[in-house]
């Protein structure tokens, strides 16, 4: 019977949600690097990817720590439509490790909450 990729990490002791990091770390990088055109934080999504691949191989993977690499990336380069797969997919790998589409926003900032919209025009004005 042959094995799925998945199947095979699974029977070398390889946790297959790793490997789909990585090689959505991997196609994201190969993208970034067929794009011609100047992204002014280039370096900081290369890096971003290179800590990622890090926490991968080593196995280190805090949903906190891969949350904020994925910000920073999706900061620099998610509105490049060429990107986008790429973006897209690392997104997924992430999510199987638990982080989520509707994660908390980071640095203490607020849910916009829908509320009733103000009657307009106020009060006084007519």
């Amino acid at each position: 019977m042959a094995l799925t990729g998945a199947q095979r990490g699974s029977a070398a002791g390889t946790d297959p949600r790793i490997a789909g990091l990585q090689s959505a770390v991997r196609r994201l990088c190969a993208d970034l690097d067929r794009y011609p055109a100047p992204l002014a934080d280039r370096e900081i999504a290369e890096r971003e990817l290179g800590a990622l691949d890090a926490l991968a191989a080593a196995g280190t993977l805090e949903p906190g720590a891969l949350r904020e690499s994925l910000l920073l990336i999706v900061a620099a380069v998610g509105s490049v439509s060429a990107l986008a797969r790429g973006v897209a997919a690392l997104r997924e790998a992430l999510e199987m490790f638990g982080v989520s589409r509707a994660a908390q926003l980071p640095y203490g900032f607020a849910q916009r909450r829908e509320s009733p919209s103000p009657a307009w025009p106020p009060p006084g004005l007519h």
